[in-house]
């Protein structure tokens, strides 16, 4: 017999009166490293899915209308045109707002602060995280056909231009030990894949040695890249920049790890073997403008008329 409570009342029911919890799709879904093998809400089988796509698919009927000479018109034509234009008006308008608000010299140091700072980065870390229960579905799946090749290749791409390398190094590796041992890649794809690891290697991981082997069994024949090792290797400041002006925006992403390094490494060197040198030169071999190198480096050195910058003063005897 059921309980009652106060008032002869009977207990109450399950609380369906409650508001439902608004959940981002994304968050409830867990990753298949973590033990969690359920499907996610609204997964069907891809038997059921097929039947489904075959069912609802229905010949397209021919259209009746027809001109005087007996051809056939196509009524779609006229719409597409008419959506293609506003579609293009639509993109010019992007552009140009894109234009005034970033500056043809490139984003100020106010814009780059923004862009680093946490509370504007939430929505690249969400899709950070789809992509990689993406990528784990896709492994916990056994998948490795060309949909999932060009997925993981797109995540490792983002992952590098994020500098995350939670996300791209473990993806390069399961790409380049066992993807592409089951499905055979193009071996430009193979060849960028394992540049981006052995650049990793060089300047992230500070291992020249790991560098060199994968550069050796991937067989990577690529003069850029062999530049940036061997200005790593020797610590040559003018060919790490010259090299930056060479390379995409994925290997100078990565190149930047080491960016701190080798421009401390710089400075020493000039502050041990010049008494006094031009600015512009300066600035190049750092990489830095002087307002930077004085802010950021620390930088005691003086800025003289016609951008002398001295470094040392002779000593009077």
């Amino acid at each position: 017999m059921a309980r009652r409570g106060r008032g002869n009342r009977m207990p109450s029911g399950p609380w369906g009166r409650l508001k439902p919890v608004e959940q981002d799709p994304l968050q409830s879904i867990g990753l298949p490293s973590k033990g969690d093998d359920r499907p996610p809400p609204g997964y069907r089988p891809p038997s059921t899915a097929t039947s489904a796509a075959a069912s609802s698919s229905t010949p397209a009927s021919e259209t009746p209308a027809t001109n005087a000479s007996g051809s056939s018109q196509n009524p779609g034509s006229d719409s597409a045109n008419a959506a293609t234009s506003p579609a293009s008006s639509a993109l010019s308008g992007t552009l140009k707002a894109l234009c005034s608000i970033i500056p043809s010299s490139g984003p100020s140091t106010s814009m780059l602060a923004a862009i680093e700072d946490p509370d504007n980065t939430k929505s690249l870390q969400d899709v950070l995280m789809a992509l990689r229960k993406l990528r784990e579905g896709l492994v916990a799946t056994k998948r490795a056909d060309l949909f999932s090749i060009q997925a993981y290749i797109f995540s490792i791409r983002l992952s590098i231009l994020a500098k995350h390398p939670e996300s791209y190094h473990p993806a390069i590796l399961h790409l380049l030990r066992y993807m592409a041992v089951w499905t055979p890649m193009v071996n430009s794809e193979i060849e960028e894949i394992a540049g981006y690891f052995m650049l990793d290697a060089a300047c992230r991981r500070r291992d020249l040695t790991e560098a060199y082997f994968t550069r050796q069994d991937f067989n990577i024949r690529n003069k850029k890249l062999d530049r940036i090792l061997k200005a790593l290797a020797h610590d040559d400041y003018v060919s790490w920049q010259f090299s930056k002006k060479q390379v995409s925006r994925h290997c100078l992403k990565l190149m930047e790890w080491a960016d701190d390094d080798l421009r401390l490494h710089t400075l020493k060197c000039f502050s041990r073997s010049y008494f006094n040198v031009d600015l512009p030169f300066l600035e190049f071999a750092t990489g830095r403008k002087w307002d930077e190198l004085k802010e950021k480096d620390k930088v005691g050195w003086e800025l003289g008329d016609e951008e002398k910058v001295t470094i040392r003063k002779v000593r009077a005897k």
